[in-house]
Order: structure tokens, then sequence, then C-alpha cells
């Protein structure tokens, strides 16, 4: 076999190999695996819409692995508009640039539960849930999402698996 045949079987043995092992299930229901979260998928944008709770209330969060921090609506947090005057101003970025202002909430998407955390308020959340055509809470940023080692998004099923 000459070099270049040679080369391109080895890449065709390894894609065989790591397409059988994609298809092997995965052992389910044992105490190690981590429970699945349901998501749903925007028509819209395409988005990635997580349901979680935020002070034991029902919220839909968009997952964005681009936004630095993790954003929570003030209506969410008591329905209530917060003085910003003191508010953290983003003044560019490539996406949504707004006014915000640092809160403690406890959040908690799946089995994981943040108590008492540090998240970022925004009052502009409703020009999100009107773009997407549909109630947004919040935005569950990197900075949730790098406490985990894998995120799986399985979108045949609707289910995000984050594990520790």
């Amino acid at each position: 076999m000459n070099l270049r045949r040679r080369h391109i079987f080895c890449i065709v043995l390894a894609l065989s190999q790591a397409s059988a092992l994609a298809q092997s299930p995965s052992p389910r229901g044992s105490d190690s695996s981590p429970a699945g979260v349901p998501i749903e998928l925007s028509r819209r944008f395409g988005l990635i819409l997580v349901r979680a709770e935020v002070n034991d209330g029902p919220a839909t969060l968009v997952m964005d692995t681009g936004c630095s921090h993790t954003i929570l609506s003030t209506k969410l947090l008591g329905g209530k508009s917060l003085t910003l005057e003191h508010a953290a101003n983003a003044s560019k970025g490539s996406g949504w640039v707004g006014n915000a202002r640092w809160i403690k909430a406890t959040v908690k998407v799946g089995d994981t539960v943040w108590h008492d955390h540090k998240f970022l308020v925004m009052d502009d959340l409703p020009d999100i849930s009107d773009s997407v055509g549909q109630k947004i809470d919040g935005i569950l940023g990197e900075d949730v999402l790098q406490e985990f080692t894998l995120i799986r998004i399985d979108f045949r099923h609707r289910q995000l698996t984050l594990s520790h």
C-alpha cells in the first residue's frame, strides 16, 4: 500500500470506530449518570430554551455560550423595575448590550442549584421575549455553564445533560 492509501485507510478506520462508539447506548438509570434537563427549541432563531427555577418559580432561560454572564429579568424577580443608576453599562459588544445590575438569587437547572448566587439583572428582557415570540426570563450564560465538565445537547430527545 502506498502512503496515501494507508493514510486514507487509517482515517476510514478511525471514523468507523468513532461512529460505533457514538451509536453504542449509554447507561441509563445509574446513579452516576446525570439527569437530563428538558429543552425547547425556538423556531424563530434556533435558540435553545432551558426550563429552570429562579427563587422557586418557573423560568425559561436562553442557553447562550457566548454570553459571559447569566442574566435574569427584573420581572422574574418581583416584577419591579430596578433602579439602574449604578448599573454596569456595556459600551460595546457583539450581542445584547444594555444596563444591568448585580443581584443575588437562587437558580436551579436540572439537579444543580446555585443558592444565593450573584447574577446580573436587566429590565430589557421583554424586548428579547418580543423578538423570540414567547416569554423569556433570562439568559443562561458562560459563567454558569463553565462549572460543568461536559454539556451535552440531545436535539432528537430535546434534553440537556450537564455533568460535573
